[in-house]
């Protein structure tokens, strides 16, 4: 136990979240998953490609143009897999979070969005924008999200909390096939601003750091009338992957961490 949390395993190296360390995953790695993200989509592509419905007026992660002052509201769950050296029986642990996504649009094709990822103890609040270029049935959207991180752990007499700043600048490319659209999404991660607290005394604080990338695979379909139903495949590779931050982090290194997103929207 290290740091005031029962998740800290023990080590000789810098315990702050983005200490010296020696990377974990391998660059081929990497590489091969985001191939294969790319391989699954093209295979989406030409297994539905004879659909013709039209989905653009429903889905939410496809990059389609809104009238300004429509509204679109999304609600589900992310179920991810930590890293194995940050909690204990990591093998077992997933972590549920409840997000809710809030897309509005407004003049010229750009769209605003409010994005809550919560756990209760542990929140991720997201505002940010992106402009839509609508090249049927492609679709492209270059944006950001600007969100802060609030985290508290009070357990066993341990008091611990978390206050942190994130930047993700974002492009997605979707193709819509009609009854089905699919969209790969990927996102730079800044850290700006990041502090831990124990007794609300301040531990460590680390500012304008980059913490990585990922890469989302996501599926769209119609289930009902203009109801929804989306399923992603979030590849992470980040130092620092905040659902766990009370694990404390002890190497500065990349994690591969992958997320299951069901979605639906409302």
């Amino acid at each position: 136990m290290r740091n005031g949390t029962p998740f800290c395993q023990s080590s000789s190296r810098d315990d702050t979240p983005f200490g010296n360390g020696v990377s974990a995953m391998k660059p081929e790695h990497g590489i091969r998953v985001c191939l294969t993200s790319a391989m699954v989509f093209t295979l989406a592509c030409a297994t539905v490609q004879a659909q013709l419905l039209g989905t653009q007026s429903g889905s939410v992660r496809y990059p389609a143009p809104m009238e300004a002052g429509a509204i679109k509201l999304a609600l589900g769950v992310v179920i991810g897999k930590p890293p194995a050296d940050v909690v204990e029986e990591a093998n077992s642990v997933r972590l549920p979070q409840i997000e809710g996504l809030l897309l509005l649009g407004i003049p010229a094709n750009f769209q605003i969005h409010l994005r809550l990822s919560t756990m209760i103890l542990t929140n991720h609040l997201g505002a940010g924008a992106r402009w839509v270029v609508d090249l049927q049935p492609w679709g492209l959207g270059i944006g950001f999200e600007y969100a802060l991180l609030l985290g508290w752990w009070n357990y066993e007499g341990f008091n611990n909390s978390v206050r942190g700043r994130y930047f993700y600048p974002a492009i997605s490319v979707g193709y819509d096939f009609g009854k089905v659209s699919a969209t790969i999404a990927g996102n730079l991660s800044f850290i700006t601003s990041y502090t831990t607290y124990t007794e609300e005394v301040e531990i460590e604080t680390n500012e304008n750091l980059f913490n990585g990338w990922t890469v989302t695979l996501f599926i769209e379909q119609p289930l009902w009338g203009d109801n929804y139903f989306t399923i992603g495949i979030k590849n992470n590779f980040v130092k620092s992957y905040y659902p766990v931050w009370q694990g404390f982090s002890t190497f500065d290194r990349y994690y591969y961490v992958p997320e299951f997103i069901f979605a639906l929207r409302l």
